[in-house]
């Protein structure tokens, strides 16, 4: 039996559609997320998942749900996979996000650019993501895990993972549901 890892993004919110920053706001899949969600089941055929493990935000528990329910499975609720705090700039429009300058400054240097309103760096929240996706892993070893996250925690953690400087984790951003494979090998 193939062993991995893999790390996979919630399904579409009406913030996703809207183009709007979410980060902790607690938002629901939007009916078409759930339609998602349900076609990119058998994107998980033959990767022999065993354990599901999921941001505890409603976005990211819904679509674990529906995996689990595919995969005959239950779904673990982490409160350390949640996104990352986007404070002041929650709810907002990336178009409007693109205007601002200190937005900007901070796509390209969010080690060291603050984002207005937050309780928890990026630095931080990477610190969290791989503190909990470590702790998961070796609780399970020899298990097959599917951690259902957000689109920047998810960065964030494969900036940890690779040995990226956090500067580097908005190359990792991706809308992509599909599941990501981690190379163990890395670690």
């Amino acid at each position: 039996m193939t062993r991995g890892n893999y790390l996979i993004r919630h399904c579409l919110t009406e913030y996703n559609r809207q183009h709007r920053l979410q980060g902790k706001t607690d938002i629901p899949l939007s009916d078409y997320g759930v339609r998602q969600a349900k076609e990119n089941r058998s994107n998980l055929d033959g990767l022999n998942i065993e354990l599901i493990v999921a941001s505890d935000l409603l976005r990211a528990q819904q679509t674990a749900e529906i995996y689990a329910d595919y995969l005959g499975l239950e779904v673990n609720l982490d409160a350390g996979l949640q996104e990352l705090d986007h404070g002041d700039w929650e709810g907002r429009s990336i178009d409007e996000l693109h205007a601002r300058t200190e937005y900007a400054h901070w796509l390209e240097n969010p080690a060291t650019v603050p984002i207005p309103g937050v309780n928890e760096t990026p630095i931080e929240a990477a610190a969290r993501l791989e503190s909990t996706y470590t702790r998961w892993r070796q609780a399970h070893r020899e298990k097959n895990l599917l951690f259902v996250m957000h689109k920047h925690a998810k960065a964030l953690l494969l900036s940890q993972l690779n040995h990226r400087c956090i500067d580097f984790f908005p190359r990792y951003n991706s809308d992509s549901i599909l599941p990501y494979t981690i190379d163990e090998t890395l670690r």
